[in-house]
């Protein structure tokens, strides 16, 4: 689920102790979703699957795009969700965000 912050930080603050240590130094989070690279790495180690022949689908830039690009796999954006071709147009040269294939929908992409 993409933007779950606040989510994280009342189940940290809920595993601090006691009321009255509240305020105590907690264990910290390891975020293990999208688009951090332990996530992946736990699903080749289960299905023993090749990068090579992998490619990440997703319809958001900052989660689906820039996980499959940290990971070093190909990656396709379909415009029909969160992000829209004009958030690719004003993507920098180089921007981890950038994918490999753009397409309006699954249809499509699986014609390319």
């Amino acid at each position: 689920m993409p933007g779950c912050g606040c989510l994280i930080a009342s189940l940290e603050r809920s595993m601090k102790g006691p009321a009255d240590d509240i305020y105590s130094e907690s264990k910290s989070t390891i975020i293990t979703g999208k688009p951090n690279a332990l996530f992946f790495n736990q699903i080749l180690e289960k299905y023993n699957f090749d990068k090579k022949d992998t490619v990440m689908i997703g319809d958001r830039l900052d989660t689906d795009i820039l996980f499959g690009n940290n990971v070093g796999v190909d990656t396709a954006l379909v415009l029909s969700g969160a992000s829209v071709l004009k958030d690719v147009q004003s993507l920098q040269a180089g921007d981890n965000r950038t994918p490999t294939y753009v397409s309006n929908n699954l249809e499509e992409l699986l014609e390319m």
